[in-house]
């Protein structure tokens, strides 16, 4: 009575388990968490109120769950998650809890080296050649986002007004229906009680078609664009976790740079923080050569600055195959969809010509 829960059917492996929409949230977390540099699927936003009771409600919110599902089984990355499999497969309430508390402690290791990818190689992109990239794609999902937003509030006040119409049409084959009742009990011509008759059949089947290209056009426009959108909105947010590490690295690079201008000043050894261990230097060279030294003093800085930048460099390019995947997947379900879209409609508009046909041949 206060909650939903979904059943989840894992068809290959014959799991079958309750999920509330709040575990929904917490695996997409922990992905986050555990793969920083993937576009994790989206989920739709939590609603309060007695809304999320509805039929209709729920069984959109189950539409966007599948698609989150799916998408997410098409990584091969997420695939192997533990906390997907623990999702997937954990039937008793108390272990799941219990797993799902034991993992919102995970942190991710600090170190470029311990980046999770499927080659087990780490490999990056310098950032300074693809900023103007970076921007463009920004204000593309803006400006896309925006768009979506004005689609999204047309097509729901469409599809509003077309519900709203279909009430008014089973209204008016009601009325036609009584109409018919009417003139049969008192015996009038025929042709006036069969043409009240054949009008309530008419308005019933047109309400029926109206209904059905409704529901196709909220399906596979209203409510397909908000989900690109969604999608767009978590790239976004790969975006913006690429522009945190950029601004840590900036800050970090303007200390360290500071520090070392400092200590090459003092022209003092002792003080420039090298670890031997981690460096090999040549002690002569150290005070002629300022870029040499800059680049061998304050080792344990220097080598916390090359991790970061080397994690913006691995940002940079899973940002950019994050977003090739993106386009590739969606270029697909984009014609997959208007393809499914299509053959779904045409019928209706048959189904329509017969109605019309069928009360002009008997007028």
């Amino acid at each position: 009575s206060t909650y939903i829960t979904y059943e989840v059917l894992t068809e290959s492996q014959q799991w079958l388990v309750r999920r509330r929409f709040s575990d929904f949230e917490w695996l997409r977390t922990i992905l986050v968490k555990c793969f920083p540099r993937m576009v994790v699927p989206p989920l739709p936003g939590k609603k309060i109120g007695n809304r999320r009771f509805e039929e209709d409600f729920i069984q959109k919110r189950m539409m966007f769950l599948q698609k989150f599902i799916n998408a997410v089984l098409e990584n091969e990355s997420f695939k192997t998650s533990e906390a997907l499999i623990a999702f997937l497969s954990m039937i008793d309430r108390g272990q799941f809890d219990s797993k799902m508390k034991e993992m919102t402690t995970y942190q991710p290791s600090p170190y470029a080296e311990d980046l999770k990818t499927l080659t087990g190689k780490l490999t990056v992109i310098d950032d300074e050649e693809n900023e103007k990239y970076f921007v463009n794609i920004t204000n593309y999902f803006r400006l896309q986002g925006q768009l979506f937003d004005r689609l999204n509030y047309n097509m729901k006040n469409f599809y509003e007004n077309i519900s709203a119409a279909c009430l008014n049409l089973e209204e008016v084959q009601k009325d036609f229906e009584t109409l018919h009742l009417l003139n049969t009990k008192v015996l009038m011509k025929e042709e006036i009680t069969k043409t009240y008759e054949e009008l309530g059949i008419f308005f019933k089947n047109w309400k029926r078609i109206i209904f059905n290209q409704n529901e196709l056009i909220k399906s596979h426009v209203k409510d397909f664009f908000k989900y690109i959108k969604m999608e767009g909105i978590a790239y976004t947010e790969l975006i913006q976790s690429r522009e945190i590490i950029k601004g840590k690295y900036k800050v970090e690079y303007d200390r360290v740079t500071a520090k070392k201008e400092k200590l090459w000043a003092t022209m003092d050894l002792g003080k420039w923080e090298i670890i031997d261990e981690f460096n090999k230097v040549d002690r002569v060279l150290l005070l002629k050569d300022k870029t040499y030294a800059m680049q061998k003093m304050c080792t344990r800085d220097t080598q916390s600055l090359e991790n970061i930048h080397k994690q913006l460099g691995y940002a940079n390019k899973m940002n950019m195959e994050e977003l090739k995947k993106l386009i590739a997947i969606n270029s697909k379900r984009f014609t997959d969809n208007m393809k499914t879209f299509s053959e779904n409609f045409y019928p209706t508009l048959n189904d329509g010509i017969t109605v019309w046909t069928t009360l002009t041949s008997y007028i």
